[in-house]
């Protein structure tokens, strides 16, 4: 019933993950370009392996913008939406790599862009399920309060490492 305080907290948090992946993607950049001279890569797959990476980390990225709008499915108990959205994102995922290594070649860069996919699909879902379920959460940068980073920060520590975990999974 607090709506201000709410979109306080969901500006915040929406606003910060999006800033702090704006600010990784420089270095996620840099390091997808050398990927082959960081990493040992097999010969003839440089490229490939370096699309793959910076599409797995972009999607990454994606999908930790999507959190704060995931936030309304669980405020509303409406876990079987959230977890709808994620299983057919996940399928179209096999479809689409499915449909490039039969149609068009094999490559890793399927591979990776089906993440691409899969990411957006679940944050244009997302914020279709937030405005459904919650449409007093209004996105207005005007919210953002440091105050309510400090106050999140805890918890938020924990979701990153469970993030980088998943990650280097």
């Amino acid at each position: 019933g607090e709506e201000e305080q709410s979109n306080i907290y969901f500006n915040s948090a929406l606003f910060a993950l999006t800033i702090l992946c704006v600010i990784l993607l420089i270095p996620v950049i840099i390091l997808s370009a050398f990927f082959s001279k960081v990493f040992q890569v097999p010969a003839g797959f440089e490229t490939d392996t370096s699309w793959l990476f910076f599409y797995v980390i972009f999607s990454t990225f994606i999908m930790a913008v999507t959190s704060p709008f995931l936030v309304s499915t669980f405020v509303r108990h409406r876990f079987d939406l959230s977890n709808s959205v994620k299983m057919v994102g996940r399928l179209l995922r096999v479809i689409f790599y499915v449909v490039c290594f039969t149609y068009l070649s094999v490559s890793l860069k399927y591979f990776g862009l089906s993440y691409i996919g899969m990411a957006l699909f679940v944050l244009v879902c997302s914020i279709v399920l937030a405005r459904r379920l919650t449409p007093q959460l209004q996105v207005n940068w005007r919210s953002f309060s440091w105050q309510a980073i400090c106050k999140m920060g805890a918890m938020s520590t924990w979701i990153a490492v469970n993030q980088v975990g998943a990650l280097l999974y």
